[in-house]
C-alpha cells in the first residue's frame, strides 16, 4: 500500500491536487464479545462469532467489532467510495447481517462487553450503515466436505458497500458493530484479521489467508466543490504551577502533565480564513505530532476563549481562562501516537515509527470551529490522568530532526512536517442568488446557517444559507 503525504506546506493556498492511490487495508482492530459472559473476548481470535438471543436465553448476544483507520483524503481529494469484503466461515440459520456505526475505540486484547456493552446498545438502537447476507455453502466451514460449486473462496466472500458513511466521517477513522438480524439460537462466523490458510478437503487447493482476512478499499476522486486550507499556529507555549506558575514556557515543544499541584497545559492557537459568500466550513482537524509520551497518553483537547501571548502567557495570569476551559466538556479526545516512551531521536526507535505519519495526531474540532464567531481557533492541551508524567508535542518552533547515531535505521523529520497545523476543508453551496427577507416573514422551520456552518434558530440580521441559497435578512 502506497502511503499518501497529507500536508506539504503550512500554506495550502493554490497548491496543486494530484491523483491519490486507492487505499487497501485490514482493520486496525477486530474481537468479538458476548452479553453473558461479559468479560469473554476474542482478542486476536482467528474467526468472529456473531449470535442473536434466543427465547430461552434471551442474553445469549455474540457482537463482532471491527475498527479501521484509512488513509485520510489529501489536498483537494474526497472519499468516492468505501467497500468492506468479509469472508465467511460457517453462517447457520438465517444468514442476514446488520452493520451499524459503533461510538467505541476497540482494543483486542481489553474490549469486552463490560466496557463497550452500552456503546454496543446505543449503536443498534439506531440504523444500520449496511444490511448483507453472508455466502457460503450452507453451515459448513471451507474446511468441511463442501460442493465443487464452493471450491472457489469468492463464493465466501461478502461485499459490504460503507460509501455513504465513510463519506459522511470527519475523520478517518471508524469503528462498527456486526449484528445477526434473526432472534434464532445459531451462530455464523467471518474470519478476523488473524486468520490463516485454509486447506480443503480432497486436494482440492487452499484458501489463501490474504484472501480470508476483512479487507476495506477506499477509492478517492477529486473534489471540485470543495477545497482545503492548512495553517500553522501563530503562537505555541505551555504553562506550569506552582514556583514556575509565573514563568512563560516556550520552546519546540508544549509539555503536558497532571500530577496532583503540579500541573502542565499546552496552549495553541491558529488563524484560519472566513468563508467566502458562497461557502460554508465543510470540516477542520488539528495535526499534532508527538514528540514522546510517558504514561496514558490521552489528550483532552478544549476551546480557550482568550488570546496567548508567547512572550507574557503564564499559568498564574492564564488561570482564570483555563478554570473556565476545564468547565467545559473537551472538544475532542485522543491517544497521542508514538513509540512507546521515545522521542523520535532515541536509539529505541523500532522500524515502524521510523515515519512522522507514525507520530502524527489527527484531531476532528469540526463541531467546535463551527461555533466560533470569529477565525481565530485557540485551544488548551491537557493530560488528564493523574501521573507524574509528561506528553509533549512540537511546536512551531520545531526544526529538522534525524534519527539517533547508535540507531539500526536512517530518517530524517522535516520541520513542515512536525509543527502544529490546522486544516480547514470549505465547501461551494453554489448559491449565488442574494434575497432580501425581512425576519418577520422567515420560516424557523426552513433551518439556516450561517457561513461558517453553524445553524440557527433565531436568526438576526444578516447574511445566511437558507435551503440552499444565500439569504440577507434585514
Amino acid at each position: 500500500m502506497k502511503k499518501v503525504l497529507l500536508f506539504a506546506a503550512l500554506t495550502a493556498i493554490g497548491i496543486s491536487v494530484y491523483a491519490q492511490d486507492t487505499y487497501v487495508g485490514q482493520p486496525t482492530a477486530d474481537t468479538w464479545v458476548r452479553s453473558n459472559s461479559i468479560n469473554a473476548k476474542g482478542n486476536s481470535a482467528k474467526n468472529l462469532e456473531i449470535k442473536t438471543w434466543s427465547e430461552s436465553d434471551p442474553a445469549t448476544n455474540f457482537y463482532a467489532l471491527m475498527q479501521f483507520e484509512f488513509t485520510a483524503p489529501s489536498m483537494g481529494n474526497q472519499v468516492k467510495s468505501a467497500v468492506l469484503r468479509l469472508t465467511t466461515r460457517y453462517k447457520k440459520g438465517d444468514s442476514e447481517v446488520k452493520v451499524f456505526a459503533l461510538d467505541y475505540d476497540v482494543e483486542e486484547g481489553s474490549t469486552d462487553y463490560e466496557k463497550a456493552g452500552t456503546a454496543i446498545e446505543a449503536a443498534i438502537a439506531g440504523e444500520p450503515i449496511a444490511v448483507f447476507n453472508l455466502k457460503g455453502d450452507g453451515s459448513k466451514a471451507p474446511t468441511d466436505a463442501i460442493s465443487d460449486d464452493y471450491k472457489t473462496v469468492d463464493k465466501w466472500q461478502n461485499t459490504i458497500d460503507l460509501s455513504s458513511y465513510v463519506r459522511s466521517l470527519t475523520t478517518n477513522k471508524f469503528a462498527i458493530v456486526f449484528q445477526k438480524s434473526m432472534n434464532q439460537n445459531n451462530s455464523s462466523q467471518i474470519y478476523s484479521k488473524e486468520a490463516t490458510d485454509e486447506t480443503l478437503q480432497n486436494d482440492a487447493g487452499t484458501f489463501a489467508a490474504a484472501d480470508l482476512v476483512p479487507q476495506l478499499t477506499v477509492e478517492y476522486q477529486e473534489a471540485t466543490d470543495i477545497h482545503s486550507v492548512v495553517k500553522g499556529s501563530v503562537a505555541d507555549l505551555w504553562v506550569w504551577s506552582g514556583t514556575h506558575a509565573d514563568e512563560t514556557k516556550g520552546g519546540n515543544t508544549v509539555e503536558l502533565r497532571t500530577n496532583g499541584d503540579d500541573k502542565m497545559y499546552g496552549l495553541i492557537s491558529f488563524a484560519f480564513d472566513a468563508p467566502a459568500a458562497n461557502e460554508i466550513i465543510q470540516s477542520a482537524s488539528l495535526r499534532l505530532v508527538t514528540r514522546f509520551k510517558k504514561g496514558d497518553s490521552q489528550t483532552n483537547v478544549y476551546g480557550y476563549g482568550a488570546d496567548i501571548d508567547e512572550s507574557a502567557t503564564t499559568y498564574n495570569n492564564a488561570i482564570e481562562n483555563i478554570t473556565a476551559a476545564l468547565a467545559n466538556d473537551p472538544i475532542a479526545t485522543f491517544k497521542a501516537k508514538g513509540c512507546a516512551q521515545w522521542a523520535p531521536t532515541d536509539k529505541n526507535v523500532t522500524e515502524e515509527y521510523t515515519t512522522v505519519e507514525a507520530w502524527t495526531n489527527i484531531i476532528d474540532v469540526t463541531d467546535y470551529i463551527k461555533t466560533l464567531t470569529s477565525n481565530k481557533l485557540v485551544i488548551l492541551l491537557e493530560k488528564p490522568y493523574e501521573q507524574n508524567n509528561s506528553t509533549q508535542f512540537w511546536t512551531k518552533e520545531a526544526t529538522d530532526i534525524s534519527n539517533h547515531e547508535e540507531s539500526a535505521f536512517s530518517y530524517t523529520f522535516k520541520a513542515a512536517d512536525l509543527v502544529p497545523q490546522l486544516i480547514v476543508t470549505y465547501k461551494d453551496t453554489g448559491a449565488t442568488a442574494i434575497s432580501d427577507v425581512k425576519v418577520e416573514n422567515f420560516k424557523v422551520a426552513e433551518g439556516a446557517y450561517t457561513l461558517s456552518g453553524q445553524r440557527v434558530t433565531k436568526p438576526t440580521k444578516g447574511l445566511y444559507i437558507v435551503n440552499g441559497k444565500k439569504v440577507v435578512i434585514k
